[in-house]
């Protein structure tokens, strides 16, 4: 009868450890994991929605962009990195001049600059017609470099029929070279 009980008891001893076996070294970490699992299962889960949604807004951004690269042009060659007065002043010579535009003066003057941004002044003076001279606009404004025209004065003999002596003040920028103090 002893080793009756001794046995019932080992057999519940035995039986107890691998319930508590189970339940510590099974159960329960699997239980966490799952849970684990589940929350990574949600995040990921609002993370695409959250994207679904905003993929939405894709097209109006897209439309947003493409708005904003016509607005904005070609910075960097409307506004380049090096001065190139000498090129900029020839250019606008050999556009007056396939224009036949006579008495030329392209004069450049004062620089002024606001930090990274540089702008030249220049003053501009021929004598042609007017159709020459709206002509000499037309492709100043093409050039494709940022030129802003802050005044111009026309001054003719009369009927403006005749030559039309055009005086001009414009102003160029540029940006300031990369690693320059």
């Amino acid at each position: 009868m002893l080793f009756g009980k001794r046995q019932q008891a080992a057999i519940c001893l035995l039986a107890a450890l691998f319930i508590g076996d189970f339940i510590f070294f099974g159960y329960l970490p699997l239980r966490t994991r799952l849970k684990e699992l589940e929350n990574q299962k949600s995040a990921k889960q609002a993370v695409i929605a959250r994207a679904a949604a905003e993929s939405s807004q894709l097209p109006v951004v897209k439309q947003q962009l493409i708005q904003l690269q016509a607005t904005v042009g070609n910075f960097e060659e409307a506004v380049p990195r090096q001065r190139d007065l000498g090129e900029f002043v020839q250019k606008i010579g050999g556009i007056m001049s396939s224009y036949n535009l006579q008495d030329q003066l392209i004069q450049p003057s004062e620089q002024i600059t606001v930090k990274e941004l540089n702008c030249i002044r220049i003053k501009m003076q021929c004598r042609g017609s007017l159709k020459q001279i709206f002509k000499f606009f037309k492709q100043l404004q093409g050039m494709g470099r940022m030129v802003r025209i802050e005044e111009v004065k026309l001054l003719s003999s009369g009927d403006f029929r005749g030559p039309v002596n055009m005086e001009a003040k414009a102003v160029i920028y540029y940006q300031e070279q990369e690693g320059k103090v």
